[in-house]
C-alpha cells in the first residue's frame, strides 16, 4: 500500500482519517473551532493592549465622519 496518499482508512488516532494530524480529545473534541477562537481572542486582546490608543488625528477624523453620518 502506498502511504503517501489518503486511503480512507482511519485508525481512530487522527482527525478525519488523515495521518499525522494531532488528536483532539476531551472538551476540545466537542467543538474543534473552540481552540482557534480562543487563540484569536487572546491575540486580539494582546495586540490591543500592546498598541495603545489611536492618535488624536484619527479620533478627530472618526468624530467628523460620525457626525456626517448621523445627519
Amino acid at each position: 500500500m502506498n502511504d503517501r496518499y489518503y486511503t480512507g482508512q482511519d485508525n481512530g488516532k487522527s482527525i478525519a482519517g488523515f495521518p499525522g494530524v494531532i488528536v483532539i480529545s476531551g472538551v476540545l473534541a466537542i467543538y474543534e473551532l473552540l481552540p482557534a477562537f480562543l487563540c484569536a481572542f487572546a491575540a486580539i486582546i494582546l495586540v490591543s493592549l500592546v498598541t495603545g490608543s489611536p492618535d488624536n488625528e484619527v479620533k478627530i477624523e472618526y468624530d467628523s465622519v460620525k457626525r456626517e453620518l448621523s445627519k
